[in-house]
């Protein structure tokens, strides 16, 4: 079983917050930051639906 972790990569992030509505247990805004960070990697289905709906993609699930 292959395991999956949520990831947010700042250099196609456009700060929508996006990730930070749809899935607040695992991303948040960090002081200090200037885009959201992962808090929790643990792919859930608010995971997964903030992936989905990043409009860039910079919110994104793979591999470990």
């Amino acid at each position: 079983m292959e395991e999956k972790k949520l990831v947010i990569d700042p250099n196609k992030c456009i700060m929508c917050g996006a990730c930070t509505a749809i899935a607040p247990n695992n991303c948040a805004w960090v002081d200090g930051t200037d885009t959201p960070v992962v808090i929790n990697d643990k792919v859930t289905e608010e995971a997964t639906n903030a992936a989905s709906s990043c409009p860039t993609g910079a919110c994104h699930i793979e591999e470990k």
